[in-house]
């Protein structure tokens, strides 16, 4: 006899929700619904670390956004105090170029980080090459890309993935 049983919903503010579902057999033998089950186990426990990761990106490329913009208001700012307008132009060519440089490295992370959490195969590959980009922005960009490559090359987040 087969029934699902329902884990449970989880809440992702801001995000959406996710419904994780496990079908077990009553009547299988001990040995082969042990394996089964470890794994199914194994796969929910990534699928909750794949969240995480995509949660990760989503507020890591958020604030990168946010600096982006901070850095544009407090240059260009600060050319237009100046009140010399040669200076205000250099300050806002400046500004725009550094508020875009921000923008081209964080815009990535969030669109992957959403797709990630829709399983997107080709948004797990996206933030494999963000997560080693991250590894050199010591101490929280290492720290986040370590936990995501860990994350996303175990082999049951790639198991996760291909079905």
């Amino acid at each position: 006899m087969w029934f699902s049983v329902l884990f449970g919903k989880t809440w992702l503010k801001a995000i959406g929700k996710t419904e994780v579902i496990c079908v077990l057999d009553l009547n299988a033998d001990d040995t082969d619904d042990t394996d089964n089950h470890r794994f199914k186990k194994e796969v929910f426990k990534m699928e909750k670390h794949v969240q995480i990761v995509g949660i990760l990106h989503i507020v890591g490329g958020a604030l990168g956004i946010l600096v982006g913009l901070v850095c544009f208001v407090v240059i260009a700012g600060g050319g237009i105090l100046s009140g010399d307008y040669e200076a205000m132009a250099i300050t806002t060519i400046v500004a725009i170029v550094i508020a875009g440089f921000f923008l081209v490295l964080s815009l990535p992370a969030i669109i992957g980080g959403i797709f990630l959490m829709k399983k997107a195969n080709w948004a797990r590959i996206l933030i494999l090459i963000i997560s080693i980009l991250n590894l050199v922005n010591f101490p929280l960009g290492t720290a986040m890309g370590i936990y995501s490559l860990w994350v996303l090359l175990n082999a049951d987040t790639t198991q996760l993935f291909s079905g």
